[in-house]
């Protein structure tokens, strides 16, 4: 098995990430999605726990059980 490095020895974890994101914005952009008109949704983490709590809790209750999850 060849190690990833000895392909390429001076490629970094910033070389890596970079490539990530340049790939990552070719395939938004190349997307059918991309034309689609979707909502964005922007919670911070203290409204994404509290409506998992709210998920969790309603799922216990359907399942006919009572506590904590």
């Amino acid at each position: 098995m060849v190690h990833p490095h000895t392909l390429r020895p001076h490629t970094t974890m910033a070389d890596s990430l970079s490539a990530l994101l340049e790939r990552s914005r070719q395939l938004q952009t190349s997307t059918s999605l991309a034309a689609v008109d979707l909502p964005s949704i922007q919670l911070g983490l203290d409204q994404i726990e509290s409506q998992s709590r709210r998920i969790a809790g309603r799922s216990l209750k359907e399942a006919g059980h009572t506590g904590n999850a």
